[in-house]
């Protein structure tokens, strides 16, 4: 993203910068530079804040209280930010931003290749595809924009997916994996596509050329839509079912505690969404944007082709994009261990020089005596600063005030029922215990989840492919999901069929779309294919684990090791295990070819099982 990210804005512009920062500037930082940043970014003017009012106190009561708190921390001598002073009005709230302006790499459409530190050169290649960040819109537009990448880009029922990857629809199987488009919430609102493939060979200037004239093809066809055409009405389907969606989710979102101080989740929603309402003029706003999805769902019952006006106006077929495609190169990794050697020896080099001591050994133990001293200092320091009293009665369980109780279904099974006031949405959720299936089934265990949810249905004895269900399951019901839960704290693997109703009118939907995922998952020869891709992308993140943050995966092998005798658990939570088995399940359900073929390989494996006995048995070959 870095090459892409330059052409689009320039380099060293703020927008590009890493919020974790650059390691080379990180290495040379000291104390007075955080404080710096902090002084001259860490002001009022410079925050947001999202604040929930209990009904006991008003809206009037809370913001006197809160205008007293903010104006005794304002920094003296700072301009102080008032609602009423037009010359400030500008600096208000988390999206006002004063950046430079990009600067753009000429021409438009430049190719770039890069590398990335790869342990091995088979590994995968990238491609990403950015247009220029010359964006300005409102919310409705911005809307528009990311259903019409959700139903163009996003997900296994996309355009893109059915042409680049869907082995039963795409055009030609160039060994991508993955598509995906976004638009930047940076200034600009730079509009990008994104393709993984398991073949880095196929990523050449001249491929990435090629590959942008079918995205941009794929764009030409949807601007090409006749009114009122089949083609034309199937996109604006998925389009109306990701914006009913849309509208439960936030439902649910109003409905769930906050998770303020969270990233994620929910707490990373409400953040979002705050900012977004900075656009809207006026005090009360709705949190849901009713008034955006209604205008939205008046274009599309008109049965119009109006997403040509909106491809227009975000350019996409009049600026051709910036293309940056990257392949693995193992010397990298080589480079930067030479490289982290080279500075170590550079920082004894200094310490001996620091110290007037000739040994490597000596200069380091006089560095780690000083930094020492100066680490008990500090935390003098910090004793004489006196803590805030603990409070007085802490919850002594997860949730003293949650309602719930537990009562026995037939059969003597345990069912929990829990209540929440002012709540709207229904979770219903089956945990079944795992330790029943045979340790010789576990190879199934691993995709077991996927083949229930995302292969399709047989539904009141309708086949339901896999995309006209995605579209049933957002119109009729928040959601459900199927997945395995691994509790090693009371030793329970539980396969879960979880289910999410907006209103009690989808109960009913949740409960049938659970009882099909759990008895009538497609399991034709027909869907055969669908499977296999299912396996093949199941694959390829898989593979992909232990290139993200280490944070992210390091527990896993860990606990794999801890729970080596428990092959359940390997089976159902280590990515490592999980490769295998899915390897094995892609050998199962490959085309065997014809009977000659058959027995040649039938050969060939005796020939290696009986090698492996006289070598067991210490025979010579």
């Amino acid at each position: 993203w870095d090459p892409l990210s330059k052409m689009q804005y320039g380099d060293n512009h703020p927008v590009i910068n890493s919020s974790g920062g650059d390691p080379k500037a990180i290495r040379e930082m000291v104390p007075e530079d955080m404080w710096s940043f902090h002084g001259e970014f860490h002001q009022l003017e410079n925050m947001g804040a999202i604040v929930s009012i209990p009904d006991e106190i008003g809206i009037e009561q809370c913001l006197d209280q809160l205008d007293k708190i903010l104006t005794s921390v304002q920094n003296p001598g700072k301009e102080t930010i008032t609602y009423d002073n037009p010359e400030s009005i500008n600096k208000l709230g988390m999206s006002k931003y004063d950046f430079p302006e990009p600067k753009m790499a000429e021409p438009s459409g430049l190719i770039k290749t890069a590398e990335y530190p790869g342990e091995s050169t088979q590994g995968p290649g990238y491609i990403a595809y950015g247009w220029r960040p010359e964006l300005d819109y409102g919310l409705e537009e911005e809307l528009a924009l990311n259903l019409f990448l959700g139903s163009f880009s996003n997900g296994e029922s996309s355009n893109l997916y059915d042409y680049f990857i869907n082995s039963q629809t795409r055009e030609a199987d160039l060994g991508i994996t993955s598509v995906g488009g976004s638009a930047s919430r940076d200034m600009g609102h730079p509009i990008t596509f994104s393709f993984d493939l398991n073949n880095n060979a196929y990523v050449t200037e001249e491929n990435i050329g090629n590959l942008r004239e079918k995205l941009i093809g794929q764009i030409k066809e949807v601007y090409d839509y006749a009114d009122g055409s089949d083609e034309l009405q199937h996109f604006n389907n998925e389009v109306q079912s990701l914006l009913e969606n849309r509208k439960k989710r936030f439902t649910l979102i109003l409905d769930s505690p906050p998770m303020f101080g969270f990233r994620r989740g929910r707490a990373g929603a409400w953040f979002f969404r705050f900012k977004q309402l900075e656009k809207v003029d006026g005090f009360r706003k709705s949190v849901v944007g009713m008034d955006c999805i209604a205008s939205l769902e008046k274009q599309l019952e008109t049965g119009n082709n109006f997403w040509r006006e909106y491809i227009d106006g975000w350019k996409l077929l009049t600026v051709e994009p910036y293309a940056v495609g990257v392949t693995p190169n193992p010397e990298l990794i080589e480079k930067s261990k030479l490289e982290k050697e080279i500075r170590l020896a550079g920082y004894v080099d200094e310490f001996k020089l620091q110290y007037g001591v000739e040994e490597d050994a000596k200069a380091i133990a006089l560095y780690k005596e000083e930094f020492d001293q100066n680490t008990k200092a500090l935390e003098e320091q910090e004793k004489q600063g006196e803590l805030p009293k603990f409070i007085d009665n802490p919850p002594m369980s997860y949730d003293e005030q949650l309602n719930y109780e537990v009562l026995e279904l037939q059969g003597e099974i345990p069912f929990v029922v829990s209540s929440f006031d002012h709540m709207s949405s229904s979770t219903i959720g089956v945990a079944m215990g795992m330790n029943v299936v045979e340790e010789s089934d576990l190879v199934y265990v691993t995709l077991l989840p996927a083949i229930m949810s995302r292969i399709g249905v047989i539904k009141d004895s309708e086949v339901i492919e896999f995309e006209e269900m995605q579209t049933r399951l957002r119109r009729e019901v928040l959601g459900v999901q199927v997945y395995v839960d691994a509790n090693m704290s009371t030793g329970r693997i539980e396969l879960v069929v979880r289910g999410l109703a907006n209103n009690r009118e989808e109960i009913p939907n949740v409960i049938g779309w659970m009882e099909t995922f759990l008895s009538d998952p497609l399991l034709t020869q027909e869907n055969l294919p669908r499977m296999l891709d299912i396996i093949d992308q199941y694959l390829v993140g898989l593979r992909q684990t232990m290139k993200r943050g280490e944070e992210s995966w390091v527990d896993d092998p860990t606990n794999a090791y801890r729970l080596q005798k428990n092959p359940l658990y390997l089976s159902t939570s280590s990515f490592l295990t999980k490769v295998h088995n899915l390897q094995r399940l892609r050998w199962m359900l490959t085309e065997t070819g014809n009977r000659k073929a058959r027995n040649n390989l039938e050969d060939f494996l005796d020939h290696l099982e009986e090698l492996r006995w006289r070598l067991l048995k210490g025979i010579g070959a």
